[in-house]
């Protein structure tokens, strides 16, 4: 879901996070929705964001 306040848009992604959860795992399920809703909105930012976040060097991406 998401929520607008202001100039601020806010992503949510849940989980069906139980005891045998795999939290790797649950994190790559959050990604994958967010990376989703990302890509319509802001096309190409989520790789750069989610590069960031896992400290891993994405090259620029460009149109032309």
């Amino acid at each position: 879901g998401a929520t607008a306040e202001g100039t601020k848009l806010i992503l949510h992604a849940g989980c069906g996070i139980v005891q045998a959860s795999d939290p790797t795992e649950e994190l790559d399920e959050a990604t994958c929705k967010l990376r989703a809703v990302l890509d319509v909105i802001l096309p190409g930012v989520a790789e750069q964001l989610f590069a960031a976040l896992s400290g891993r060097v994405v090259a620029e991406h460009r149109d032309g």
